[in-house]
């Protein structure tokens, strides 16, 4: 047990140092012996959880993506449609703004205009696939007004991490239920719909 937490706790510092040196320089000038020397470990404990800067990196987006995929399975797409067209946010968006908002540094920093892009395209690529695309009642709405559910879900997962992204410059200026309500809106009437609001 102390191991593990030992473990948990080393790697919690490595983390922690990817993040800050990120926020100092950007992710492609770190080396090993910068996260080491910032985590206050040496290199051969490093070498023990990572193979180099890209797999701490991709382990830590992958656990991003694990949550992400965890609050989107919650969603009920029944009554996330309803949501849609009462005045409430829809709910799991309150909830991936929360867990934003918890691990801001962290999103700022791989967000960041020098953190990494492809984060990114991984990003926008779960987000279409998977938030809109399995609610049977807008597919089908779709079909009837012969809108590709591609072309759809393309767009609304570009404005959602637009969203994100304007968010975090803003250093998460609104609480994440106004966000998502705001976004909700955004989503609910358009960009024609809410000029003529």
């Amino acid at each position: 047990m102390k191991k593990d937490r030992r473990v948990l706790r080393t790697k919690q510092f490595i983390r922690d140092a990817l993040i800050e040196l990120i926020e100092e320089k950007g992710f492609d000038p770190i080396t090993v012996t910068d996260l080491s020397e910032k985590a206050n470990i040496n290199r051969g404990t490093f070498y023990l959880h990572y193979e180099d800067k890209f797999d701490l990196l991709r382990k830590l987006e992958e656990e991003i993506l694990f949550e992400f995929k965890y609050i989107v399975s919650e969603v009920d797409h029944e009554e996330m449609f309803d949501d849609i067209f009462s005045d409430k946010p829809l709910k799991f968006l309150v909830d991936l703004f929360t867990f934003i908002s918890n691990n801001r540094r962290l999103f700022k920093a791989i967000l960041g205009h020098t953190g990494d892009p492809q984060f990114y395209h991984s990003l926008k690529s779960f987000m279409a696939q998977s938030m809109y695309s399995q609610n049977n009642r807008l597919n089908n709405l779709l079909k009837h007004h012969h809108i590709s559910i591609d072309y759809f879900t393309a767009y609304l997962s570009s404005a959602h991490l637009g969203v994100i992204q304007q968010w975090l410059e803003n250093d998460l200026d609104q609480p994440p239920e106004e966000l998502a309500l705001l976004l909700t809106k955004m989503f609910k009437f358009g960009p024609l719909g809410v000029l003529k609001k």
